[in-house]
């Protein structure tokens, strides 16, 4: 049976986040409102993050870490709080519904497996460990996940970043893209071809390197931007002739694709917990507004039109939040679950992003305004149906594991 009580000591950790966010990140958001909410004022013209945020990152992930939240998933051998997938959902769903969309800082409180500190680490050298572990533990450093490629996203089989030992180097060459907090990292997880023949056969043959970014021939040539947006998060990468020291592989020789598996599958519990909470937020906040809204003589509440879009959105928010819960306790069970986490990150986004819609809809004319933020809501969960994953590659893998025989549940 699966015990649904979250134990007194998750709640009082989730209580303390958010506690956190409203007495530590509201304040810098108050003193800092010009600058975080014109996109002109918050990005430079290359779409860069101006330098004066990019130090409010760090100030909230330097204070998150102190007060002990920003390290919560970190495994305990590298000094972190050791949570597992249970509490990463349920952290990650908190501070979205607490949080809502449009705001850059308070997810700045909790590090993010791809651009913070992760599981990925315990498999550098001590050395290599020692020299950077503590600045990504302490929040002053961020970093990145450099898998994605132009020609190699859902198959990442196809990646042609080369990497060629010379002596205690490994030389690197080729291009990534999509890859989120580029432009603002100090080190890349980066994975190339280290094999060619053995990744032909698709056995292996990619390796993953912990790379400095300011090394030579490191580049990141241009930030993209999503729906118009003037600035971004995410980069397009360009490596020529960079030379990496072979202490930095990370993991076994031609054995990187392991490594990056299980960091996807924390990318798609986590892009569940985001869709189930801003689905949480935008519910309350339409049936709020539907309450005080006038029509006809009428709160629109009464309206059943209104009513269904609330009802029906209700419904799969609920379904995706219990059955992201049920993934994440096999996970903890140290179950594989791989098609469990195609099904809570394909069902979760798509119920997520339906949820925002109808809001925005139950809103009418306001839903469609800067004021109520609706509008980013529905841009991250648009996005997210195709980050870690597009639907029809998380619906190849639940077909796939089934005709496999694993129909259990």
């Amino acid at each position: 049976m699966v015990d649904f009580t979250i134990s007194d000591e998750l709640q009082l950790t989730i209580n303390g986040l958010l506690q956190f966010i409203e007495r530590e990140v509201v304040p810098l958001e108050r003193n800092n409102q010009a600058l975080l909410d014109d996109g002109h004022a918050t990005y430079q013209p290359d779409g860069r993050l101006v330098p004066e945020v990019v130090e409010l990152y760090r100030r909230v992930r330097a204070a998150a870490s102190r007060a002990g939240y920003y390290t919560l998933m970190v495994p305990e051998d590298l000094g972190g709080g050791g949570q597992g997938p249970l509490t990463l959902f349920l952290i990650w769903e908190a501070l979205y519904h607490h949080a809502g969309p449009a705001r850059h800082l308070p997810y700045q409180a909790v590090a993010h497996w791809a651009t913070g500190p992760s599981a990925i680490l315990r498999h550098v050298t001590p050395e290599v460990r020692a020299r950077v572990l503590p600045q990504l533990m302490s929040g002053e450093h961020f970093s990145c996940f450099a898998l994605s490629e132009p020609d190699a996203g859902s198959d990442v089989w196809s990646m042609k970043t080369r990497a060629v030992r010379d002596g205690d180097d490994w030389v690197i060459n080729g291009s990534k893209q999509w890859i989120s907090y580029s432009p603002y990292a100090e080190h890349a997880l980066l994975f190339a071809v280290t094999d060619p023949a053995m990744q032909a056969q698709r056995k292996g043959g990619v390796s993953c390197f912990l790379v400095d970014t300011a090394s030579p021939g490191f580049s990141v040539d241009s930030v993209i931007r999503l729906f118009g947006h003037v600035g971004g998060m995410e980069g397009i990468l360009s490596f020529t002739d960079l030379r990496v020291p072979a202490d930095r592989l990370v993991g076994e020789l031609h054995q990187g694709f392991r490594l990056a598996l299980a960091g996807v599958n924390n990318g798609r519990l986590y892009n569940a917990a985001r869709a189930v909470g801003l689905g949480r937020w935008a519910i309350e906040r339409a049936a709020e507004y539907a309450k005080q809204r006038v029509a006809f003589g009428h709160p629109i509440a009464e309206y059943q039109g209104v009513q269904w879009l609330l009802a029906d959105s209700a419904m799969e928010i609920y379904a995706a939040r219990t059955m992201s819960i049920h993934c994440a306790w096999k996970l903890e069970r140290g179950e594989q679950a791989v098609k469990e986490v195609a099904m809570v990150k394909a069902f979760s986004t798509e119920a997520g992003f339906r949820a925002i819609d109808r809001c925005i809809q139950a809103f009418g004319g306001m839903g469609l305004t800067n004021e109520v933020k609706l509008y980013d809501a529905l841009h991250q969960l648009r996005i997210v149906r195709i980050a870690d994953g597009s639907q029809e590659i998380m619906r190849r893998t639940i077909a796939h594991r089934l005709l496999n025989g694993d129909v259990g549940f």
